[in-house]
């Protein structure tokens, strides 16, 4: 009973229609992962400890012996070792664009954060996720954090992408959201790998494993 709408909602049947759909769909995913091996990987840590460097030289591995590798990437803009932001990087075919540039002073008011985001690379980034499929060994999404919490960022084709995917899809989180984030994309359970825990030639040796283990499986 405590999941049923609230008396008030029945006023609204088209809201409360798309309530009924949404948590259908949620149930959905959720079926989903419980009857499947699960295929997410996180790797994670805290700020500032090398998520973004072990992804780039796990996808640069990868593709070295012959596995095929989408996505993104979110390497930072450093100048004369001073962060002022970050890139945005094609994993297909290494096109880079500045993405978020810090910006206390003036900071993207419709993300709320210190940063100002290039419109053009938002709409780079968008088409390279739209243009994921199926076929790739691995796809990976760095820097996925409170904008796509908030339903904002690369949220709507990262739920595409996690919906739609059989192979595994690596997602690189920041520690303190990754219980929040496993949460609301209904993820289950994940090889999560912590950066400040396992060294990046253990974490690299993981993941080649856990891709051979799904190919095999599916």
């Amino acid at each position: 009973l405590e999941s049923l709408p609230a008396n008030n909602a029945w006023r609204n049947p088209i809201r409360l229609l798309r309530q009924v759909v949404a948590g259908m769909d949620h149930a959905l995913r959720y079926m989903k992962r419980l009857n499947g091996r699960n295929n997410i990987i996180v790797i994670t840590g805290q700020k500032a400890t090398g998520k973004t460097r072990v992804a780039t030289k796990l996808s640069e591995v990868l593709q070295s012996r012959g596995a095929t590798v989408e996505g993104i990437l979110a390497p930072k803009i450093l100048k004369n070792d001073i962060h002022l932001g970050y890139e945005i990087q094609d994993l297909s075919s290494g096109k880079r664009l500045p993405f978020a540039i810090k910006s206390e002073e003036n900071p993207t008011e419709k993300f709320g954060i210190p940063y100002k985001i290039q419109d053009d690379a938002l709409i780079f980034g968008q088409s390279v996720l739209a243009k994921i499929g199926e076929e790739a060994d691995l796809v990976v999404l760095d820097e996925v954090g409170p904008l796509e919490l908030q339903g904002k960022g690369w949220a709507e084709p990262i739920t595409r992408i996690i919906d739609g995917r059989e192979k595994p899809i690596l997602l690189v989180i920041r520690k303190s959201l990754v219980d929040t984030f496993i949460q609301q994309w209904v993820l289950g359970q994940c090889l999560i790998l912590n950066v400040e825990e396992i060294p990046n030639e253990e974490i690299i040796s993981k993941v080649q494993s856990f891709i051979k283990v799904h190919a095999t499986s599916n």
